[in-house]
């Protein structure tokens, strides 16, 4: 008898075994196939995401990334910015143009127009790439190259309103077309980036009256003619002043950049307070242009309009450098987590 209820719980037990190991292999085949499931759909989702910012998840070969093609790896800029000598941007050699008009000024050809324009923001980049390149060599043919782009600031400012116009009609994507007379707050910070170095250059004060001119536009609303938005209660100023806003991030830190240069050179306090201003938009509104492994361009789709997300790789390292240098003076933390998040989506750690 005791030899049979041995027999009995032997099976017993080894039906047990049996049905634990083909519960745990249940398990983890239905845990296996659940797992993979969500991988896909998370892959998938991702996928989506990654559509909306403007680019194809094919290039994505890790979870690290990168998942966009950035054109160089982000360095930290050590030296100290100075509104008197190189622009933030400018190193190495900037050539020389052409075409030019009879005054030395830098065309640039628009389709709009079929034709050579003034084009306000291209004048002033050649023109502190000259003054970049004389700060390298001290050679007086690049001082004199970037003067006369200096000087068409000081000829071409609208006196009554402080912009420097486009003169070629702009359809803006996704907004309103800018009819020829149109300005920009990109426009206005780098022209007085500019200005103010020659200010520093020669004790000019008509350079110093151009870049307090300047500054007028920045203080009058979009709708009554002038380049400030309003973002969610704070002053945004509009590279693109059309009237459903555009907020475009690289617009407006050029804009912040020419302030503060002026701040800095010329001890102004409107400058400063346009700065401060500005600064605590910028700081307010990063968090905003924080997408999917990139920062965005602009926030056209929050004014309530069917726009697409837009990024762009070369913007992005743009909004590196113009983050780096700002803060250099502002010294925010907000900013600085930004600098080195958006650094670490261009060399890959996602973590």
């Amino acid at each position: 008898m005791r030899k049979e209820l041995r027999t009995v719980d032997g099976i017993t037990l080894m039906v047990v075994v049996v049905v634990m190991v083909v519960a745990l292999v249940a398990v983890s085949v239905g845990a296996w196939l659940l797992n993979n499931k969500l991988n896909r759909s998370y892959w998938g989702l991702m996928r989506r995401q990654n559509s909306l910012v403007g680019e194809i998840d094919a290039k994505l070969k890790s979870r690290t990334g990168p998942w966009y093609a950035f054109p160089v790896k982000p360095n930290a800029i050590t030296a100290k910015y100075d509104p008197t000598r190189r622009y933030y941007s400018m190193g190495g050699s900037y050539p020389m143009r052409e075409p030019k008009d009879q005054n030395g000024v830098a065309w640039i050809y628009r389709k709009e127009i079929d034709g050579f324009s003034y084009h306000p923001v291209s004048i002033a980049q050649y023109g502190l790439g000259q003054f970049s390149n004389y700060v390298g060599t001290q050679k007086k043919v690049f001082l004199e190259e970037a003067r006369l782009q200096a000087d068409y600031f000081l000829r071409s400012i609208d006196r009554s309103t402080g912009e420097y116009k486009y003169d070629f009609d702009y359809k803006h994507p996704f907004h309103e077309v800018l009819e020829a007379g149109w300005a920009s707050a990109m426009a206005q910070g780098l022209a007085i980036s500019l200005l103010v170095r020659f200010y520093d250059q020669t004790g000019d004060e008509e350079y110093l009256e151009t870049c307090r001119l300047a500054m007028k536009p920045l203080m009058v609303p979009v709708k009554d003619g002038g380049l400030l938005a309003d973002f969610f209660g704070h002053p945004f100023y509009e590279e693109y002043p059309t009237e459903s806003p555009s907020f475009t991030l690289n617009g407006f830190m050029f804009t912040l950049i020419g302030l503060l240069d002026l701040w800095i050179v010329a001890k102004d306090q409107t400058a400063k307070r346009l700065f401060d201003e500005g600064m605590n938009t910028l700081i307010f509104a990063l968090p905003f242009y924080d997408a999917n492994g990139i920062s965005m361009y602009w926030l056209s789709h929050l004014a309530g309009i069917e726009v697409p997300v837009r990024v762009d790789p070369q913007y992005h390292m743009t909004h590196i450098r113009q983050l780096q240098t700002i803060n250099q003076f502002a010294q925010s933390s907000l900013i600085d987590y930004y600098i080195r998040a958006w650094s670490e989506y261009v060399i890959g750690d996602m973590t």
